[in-house]
């Protein structure tokens, strides 16, 4: 059986065989370098703009809770002011109605009677449909 014998290189192939490889390696290197540069600006890209989404959002969430308290504040005074104006309306009234209203003497001593019932029944309704708020 015989063995294959060797061939010695020459020191120019070797040094060759060497720089090619060594440049295969500097390649792999940087194109490795450059996928996981790009992988990792892409990934700070996304978290970017996930912050910035979140960050609008909320923003507008807050936005959107300022407006709601703004509209419930308005609503509240608008609630008071009415209030307030049907509290001076029914005062006027009622003062209007005690100027209008004055019962019989029968009535002033005895009010509880049938008749002075009827009696004040019928001017109060003649009072709710001639009264006119002057305010």
């Amino acid at each position: 059986m015989a063995r294959y014998k060797r061939e010695e290189q020459s020191f120019e192939a070797w040094f060759f065989g060497f720089l090619v490889t060594c440049a295969v390696m500097f390649g792999a290197y940087k194109y490795i370098t450059h996928v996981t540069q790009s992988m990792g600006q892409d990934i700070i890209q996304k978290s970017n703009a996930a912050s910035q989404r979140i960050l609008e959002q909320q923003r507008q969430k807050q936005q959107a809770i300022s407006d709601q308290h703004e509209q419930e504040s308005k609503r509240a005074a608008q609630a008071v002011q009415a209030a307030g104006a049907r509290s001076q309306y029914e005062a006027r009234k009622s003062a209007a109605w005690t100027a209008y209203f004055k019962p019989s003497r029968k009535c002033a001593s005895d009010p509880i009677t049938v008749e002075c019932g009827n009696e004040y029944m019928r001017a109060k309704s003649r009072f709710e449909e001639t009264y006119k708020d002057t305010q």
